[in-house]
């Protein structure tokens, strides 16, 4: 590690180990950093009322970060970590660098969707398109005419409003 232009003479791990150790207990910031992005991931990812007004803010932003190359229909995306589609979070990425940030650290530690039992009501709100249960999509699945009508002639979004089609 560099400071002030220069090689600092006692390694960082040293510093953060605890004075017992022979360091001097210092706060490892990227560790703090990291345990931020993860409260952030936590909020985001929260579906019911409480979730705050900037996760949908976020929602419509990483959307609009789908690369074009993916082939994904904008209108049936919901969220990231909901579906199948990610978006790009590389350098070219227009996402804003926080959001950038929390995506990231999501990817590093490999988060997603993963329960025991998911409620009959919750399974209803999760998106139809782009399902993240769904091994692969046949060739042209999107694009053939039944999933058409059902996106925008009937607007089906969600689980349950296949269900209603078929009732």
């Amino acid at each position: 590690m560099l400071i002030n232009g220069k090689k600092a003479p006692v390694n960082l791990g040293i510093m953060n180990a605890p004075d017992g150790e022979g360091g001097i207990s210092l706060l490892d910031m990227q560790a703090r950093n990291e345990a931020i992005q993860i409260m952030w991931l936590k909020k985001y990812t929260t579906l019911d009322l409480s979730r705050p007004m900037w996760a949908l803010v976020a929602d419509v932003l990483i959307e609009e970060s789908i690369a074009p190359s993916n082939h994904v229909d904008k209108e049936t995306t919901i969220n990231t970590y909901l579906q199948s589609w990610s978006p790009m979070i590389n350098s070219r990425s227009k996402l804003p660098p926080d959001i950038k940030k929390m995506l990231t650290v999501g990817k590093k530690y490999n988060l997603n969707l993963e329960a025991l039992r998911i409620p009959e009501g919750v399974k209803k709100e999760l998106p139809a398109w782009y399902h993240i249960g769904v091994e692969s999509n046949p060739a042209g699945f999107n694009q053939s005419c039944a999933p058409k009508c059902l996106k925008y002639k009937h607007r089906v979004r969600t689980v349950g409003d296949l269900l209603k089609m078929t009732n």
